[in-house]
């Protein structure tokens, strides 16, 4: 027998391989999803408000990009009905929300329940998800299937945690049939959603959710190193979502900053990959690889940049997530026409350098390969969108009876109108049509260039990394 002495290099690989696949997590996580329920029924929430109507949205933008934007909210009751039978009627404050969908005709609602004193009600099961007083309710405009954020978030939370409920619901405002919504449970911390520490004042232990979206001038920004060395986009600032500006002091906000500047230092440094004090130190790994490869299937185009969610609990490492939004993923983006063949993530802040340190980058490959024999098999993906249409059965006629003519064809809105033209669909079965399309050509990409991935890692990729 020959024996073959084996190189520091080889050997530093076949150990980053092996430390890579032994700490992934085989078990998915328990999820209840609306279609598969044995009682399902589409829902019907009726809101009812003090005026006539919801108050007029004044949205601008800068040109630095900066939002202003002034939707204010009202009074109102809203009740749920299943199968003709009220089951829920409660106060509540109604406003629009969202960012660009602000100009779209069909709106996004944001629903906070109150008690009798008009303040915050915590203890409201709205539609089967864990009680709560704030949720989303989405319009699904842009995504002609109705189907993205409902895949998207379900594919998610059977793997990655915290990440929203979602139940579809038809909605009623003053009377008037609104279309077809799906109802999401927002980020905030709570035992029913990011089940982190409360914030204790004079506490030295952090515990927060930040998250990196549209720079708006009503909001005061964390001052973190990423940001002022151009690291996120122009047009992309990082805020705290809890502590609430109600709680959140000045010292406190200084003392997320500087924590995930440490994190950013340590990643962005030419010792990035050391195992003490590079960035392990600082994140939980396994998040920022389970965030990578959700986002990179889905074609997400805004992870990273946008609607991007980070927390940390108390005497914790930072964690990626909750996952948000996917009004423009599986090639649903409005002004860029992404080729299926091809990745998004691996240009994105923090992931550009994370990718090149091999332990993730084998990180990123095995836990691909292990989650595409579940939750990213084709049959199961393309299971999973059949069985929600025939659950969401006449709901998509009323529908899109609608808004139909404003979202296919030659008549719709511009704000909704992908480019080219020719991506838009016809109808609706166009629209799941290209959906099932764009999956199985998606997976069969990921399939044969996974591999690839380790060209972010190779050496002369690393030793003269720039930002």
């Amino acid at each position: 027998m020959k024996y073959k002495l084996i190189s520091a290099a080889t050997l530093l690989l076949l150990l980053c391989f092996a430390f890579a696949v032994s700490s992934l997590g085989e078990e998915l996580l328990k999820r209840s999803i609306q279609h598969e329920e044995e009682s399902a029924v589409m829902p019907g929430v009726y809101i009812e408000t003090e005026n006539s109507s919801l108050p007029v949205i004044t949205t601008t933008f800068q040109s630095d990009g900066l939002m202003s934007q002034n939707s204010s909210s009202v009074n109102a009751v809203i009740s749920v009905r299943e199968n003709g039978e009220e089951v829920l009627c409660h106060t509540a404050q109604v406003s629009y929300r969202g960012h660009s969908s602000m100009e779209f005709d069909k709106k996004q609602y944001k629903i906070c329940f109150t008690d009798e004193n008009g303040t915050e009600d915590k203890t409201v099961p709205f539609l089967g998800m864990e009680k709560f007083d704030e949720w989303a309710l989405n319009g699904s405009y842009l995504d002609r299937s109705l189907m993205r954020n409902y895949l998207c978030y379900n594919i998610a939370g059977q793997f990655i945690p915290y990440t929203p409920d979602a139940r579809y619901c038809e909605v009623y405002l003053n009377g008037e049939y609104q279309g077809l919504y799906l109802a999401v449970e927002t980020v905030a911390r709570s035992s029913g959603r990011v089940d982190i520490s409360a914030y204790k004042n004079g506490n030295n232990a952090l515990s927060y959710i930040v998250c990196a979206d549209w720079n708006d001038e009503g909001k005061s920004a964390v001052e973190n190193i990423a940001k002022s060395a151009m690291i996120y986009p122009e047009q992309s600032s990082l805020y705290v979502v809890y502590p609430g500006k109600e709680k959140l002091t000045d010292t406190y906000k200084s003392a997320i900053a500087n924590n995930i500047s440490e994190f950013e230092k340590a990643l962005y440094s030419q010792g990035f990959a050391d195992l003490s004090n590079g960035y392990r130190k600082y994140i939980d790994v396994d998040s920022f690889v389970d965030y990578f490869i959700l986002n990179e299937f889905f074609q997400n185009a805004d992870a990273g940049d946008y609607s991007t969610y980070f927390y940390k609990d108390a005497k914790g490492k930072l964690c990626a997530g909750p996952v948000w939004d996917f009004n423009s993923a599986l090639g649903c983006d409005v002004d860029t026409d992404l080729p299926y063949n091809s990745f998004v993530m691996t240009n994105k802040p923090y992931f550009k350098m994370l990718m090149k340190d091999s332990a993730f980058v084998e990180k990123v490959i095995a836990r691909y390969k292990q989650l595409r024999k579940t939750v990213f098999s084709e049959e199961y993906l393309l299971d999973f969108i059949s069985d929600t249409e025939a659950f969401l059965g006449e709901a998509i006629m009323r529908n899109n009876s609608l808004w139909g003519s404003r979202m296919y064809g030659e008549e719709i809105q511009k704000e909704i109108k992908l480019i080219p033209s020719s991506r838009n669909p016809d109808n609706y079965d166009d629209a799941v049509r290209a959906l099932c399309d764009f999956i199985k050509r998606r997976g069969e990409f990921l399939d044969e260039y996974i591999d690839t991935l380790r060209q972010y890692s190779h050496e002369s990729a690393v030793k003269k990394y720039t930002r």
